[in-house]
């Protein structure tokens, strides 16, 4: 299945997270983590590309090798 747009956020596991309806993540925002618990973020826009968002170098690390 292909993803055309959203937000697909990493957090913890096992946090517990009272999230907010109103203050979801949205795809064409600017650049950085939108979602204050959020550890990884990754945007597909249509079918073409997308944009990962993290703060944790080992997580950037797993993610860089798959790619390159």
């Amino acid at each position: 299945m292909q993803f055309h747009s959203g937000v697909f956020i990493g957090i913890e596991k096992g946090k517990k997270i009272d999230w907010d309806t109103h203050l979801l993540p949205e795809t064409e925002e600017s650049e950085g983590l939108q979602h204050h618990e959020a550890e990884l973020e990754i945007r597909p826009f249509d079918t073409s590309y997308f944009e990962v968002y993290g703060m944790n170098k080992d997580i950037e690390a797993k993610i860089k090798s798959c790619i390159i």
